[in-house]
C-alpha cells in the first residue's frame, strides 16, 4: 500500500498554529460549509488541499473517530458521500464511539481556541506564545519507521531505503533527493496523497497521532494512526 513516489512533494513539512486560508481548526456544521456525521466524529479541522495535490482544490475534513477499533485497524477510511462526511460501511458495522470520554477537553480546546486563537496543552492555564501546540502539520513526509506504517508497506526495503537515507548527511544529494519524494497509499490501484498529521493530544484526550491521505476523485480519506 504505501510507496515512494517519483515524484517530488509539493509542499514542505510545515505546522500550523494558528488558522488560516489553508487550515481551521474546530469547523462547525452551523457554518453551513462542512457537513459530517457527528455520531462518528470530532470535526478536528477543514484543510484545502491545493497546495499540497496537483489540480485540485478541495476542502476536506479531517476528523478523528473516537472508538477504540482505531488500535485494531491498519487504517480508517471514511468519505465525502453527497456532500456529508462518514465513515466506510467497512469501518462502521460493529464500531461503538467513546465520545463521552474525550468531549469534555474538546470542548475546553475548542473554546480556548476561539478566545485565544491559538492552542495549548493545558488550557486552563494562562495563555503564553512558547506553550502554543500545533494545530496541524501539513506537506511533507509522514513520520514513518514506526507503529502504524510497520506492516503496510508494498515493498519493505523501500522503507529501509528511507531510513538509510535519514541517517546520510545533508551533502549527500542522492538521499536528500529520496527524502524529497511524496509519499502515497495505493489501495486496489487508486492514489491518495499524504497531506497532513494530527496530535490528538492537541484536541482530544486520546495519545493517537493520525495521518490523513487523500484520494480526490473519490472523494476518500484514509487515515493511519499511530500509537507509538
Amino acid at each position: 500500500m504505501l510507496q515512494i513516489s517519483t515524484t517530488h512533494y509539493k509542499h514542505p513539512e510545515s505546522k500550523l498554529f494558528e488558522n488560516n486560508h489553508q487550515f481551521k481548526a474546530f469547523p462547525a456544521q452551523a457554518d453551513s460549509t462542512i457537513d459530517f456525521n457527528s455520531a462518528q466524529f470530532f470535526a478536528l479541522g477543514l484543510l484545502n488541499v491545493e497546495t499540497l495535490i496537483d489540480n485540485c482544490t478541495d476542502e476536506i475534513l479531517l476528523a478523528y473517530p473516537p472508538s477504540e477499533w482505531l488500535a485494531e485497524s491498519e487504517y480508517v477510511a471514511y468519505k465525502n458521500i453527497n456532500g456529508k462526511w462518514q465513515l466506510d460501511e467497512a469501518n462502521n458495522e460493529d464500531w461503538t464511539f467513546e465520545f463521552e470520554e474525550e468531549q469534555a477537553r474538546f470542548d475546553a480546546l475548542k473554546s480556548f481556541h476561539v478566545q485565544h486563537g491559538f492552542l495549548q496543552y493545558h488550557p486552563d492555564k494562562a495563555p503564553g506564545d512558547s506553550s502554543k501546540s500545533s494545530l496541524v502539520m501539513v506537506g511533507g513526509q509522514p513520520m514513518l519507521g514506526c507503529n502504524w506504517d510497520a506492516y503496510i508497506w508494498e515493498d519493505e526495503k523501500q522503507l529501509d531505503t528511507l531510513m538509510d537515507a535519514m541517517d546520510e548527511d545533508v551533502d549527500n544529494e542522492q538521499a536528500q533527493e529520496l527524502l524529497k519524494r511524496s509519499i502515497v497509499m495505493n489501495i486496489d490501484g487508486d492514489i491518495y496523497h499524504y497531506v497532513a498529521q494530527i496530535s490528538c493530544m492537541n484536541y482530544v484526550e486520546s495519545s493517537a497521532d493520525l495521518f490523513y491521505f487523500y484520494n480526490p476523485q473519490k472523494k476518500r480519506i484514509v487515515m493511519g494512526v499511530d500509537f507509538s
